[in-house]
């Protein structure tokens, strides 16, 4: 068994096939639900403690392990800190920052939302349709603003911004689809 301290927040601990009967270790099993592996895993971050100084407290651990030659393995501990709240902060406000948008027709609604959720669902945090005035208007949450705004600029009209906005939408129209508008009709219509 060798350990190598890799960064600060980093370990490497190479075990031979040998370390690897002596430690019971099975290599289909090591995952986050053996609870024999995660003892093992901890007793293997202790050795690395004590022979380099490895510190894990406090901190959220990525633990790779990759299949060496000969039946050995590698496994790295990797610290991951957590994210500034700063951060959280900012993703947080770009969630809660709606989008409404104005469409004519049904069909430009449908190829819209159908191109809009294969390409860009995963910059979708929510969704929602209202009909008014013989016109389509979808509430958007969008993760990625800029990106999701891009797109939406060639199809439709964009109406306004922010919880007030919102609010006017639905007080002054009729629900059509109140939650995932974009997933149900790409996914039933398009």
């Amino acid at each position: 068994m060798t350990i190598e301290l890799l960064e600060p927040s980093k370990v490497k601990i190479v075990l031979s096939k040998q370390d690897l009967l002596d430690l019971a270790i099975d290599l289909e099993h090591i995952d986050g639900n053996d609870r024999d592996a995660n003892a093992v895993l901890l007793e293997l971050l202790s050795m690395a403690a004590q022979k380099t100084g490895f510190s894990a407290s406090g901190s959220r651990m990525l633990v790779e392990v990759f299949r060496g030659k000969g039946n050995a393995c590698t496994i790295v501990f990797t610290c991951v800190p957590d994210r500034p709240a700063k951060a959280l902060n900012r993703q947080k406000n770009r969630i809660l920052t709606p989008v409404v948008y104005e469409f004519p027709d049904m069909e430009t609604l449908i190829t819209t939302c159908t191109r809009l959720y294969s390409g860009f669902c995963h910059k979708i945090y929510r969704s929602a349709l209202y009909r008014g005035d013989s016109k389509y208007h979808l509430i958007l949450y969008p993760l990625d603003p800029k990106t999701t705004e891009a797109f939406l600029s060639e199809f439709g009209k964009k109406v306004g911004q922010g919880n007030f906005c919102v609010s006017y939408t639905v007080e002054h129209t009729t629900p059509v689809i109140e939650e995932d508008a974009i997933e149900t009709l790409a996914n039933y219509l398009g």
